[in-house]
């Protein structure tokens, strides 16, 4: 069985490492790396991805506040 790393789809890892440049775990804090990661996990299906994203687009968390994104992504997430 082969092995899903972050660059290849895993939507849960990708998750993670968006959480990791969030707070600064193992590496610098970094919003808009999380950001970008946060997409990937989001597109990909990931609930957790997707409400952290509904996040960024609720409070406006380096890109522009939108709400209606952010509903949208909730919806998904639940």
């Amino acid at each position: 069985m082969k092995r899903k790393y972050f660059s290849e789809g895993n939507t849960d890892g990708q998750n993670k490492l968006g959480y990791c440049y969030l707070l600064g775990i193992g590496t610098t804090k970094e919003d808009r790396k999380a950001f970008r990661w946060y997409i990937k996990s989001a597109e990909g299906g990931n609930s957790g991805g997707q409400y952290s994203l509904a996040n960024y687009y609720f409070y406006g968390i380096d890109t522009t506040k939108d709400e209606k994104k952010a509903v949208r992504w909730y919806l998904k997430s639940s």
